[in-house]
């Protein structure tokens, strides 16, 4: 699952064409992994409790930017 962008590409063409927000946290997953987190369960490839936690910060950051962003053409 980490190492193919495939699902994650096909994904991301689909909300655009449908204009649905969407957030790729897997950068961020891959980013954990490689810091040596462990983000999923030993018998399979589902997310544990701290691998749900960081996809929330990620998705909590890209809304806060958002929200920013937004704030910051109002002004």
């Amino acid at each position: 699952m980490l190492s193919r962008r495939t699902i994650n590409a096909w994904l991301a063409d689909f909300a655009s064409r449908e204009q649905i927000a969407c957030v790729d946290t897997l950068d961020g997953i891959r980013g954990g992994v490689a810091a040596g987190q462990q983000l999923y369960f030993g018998t399979d490839d589902h997310l544990n409790a701290l691998g749900y936690r960081l996809v929330g910060e990620l998705l909590a950051a890209e809304v806060a930017d958002t929200i920013g962003a937004s704030n910051d053409s109002v002004k």
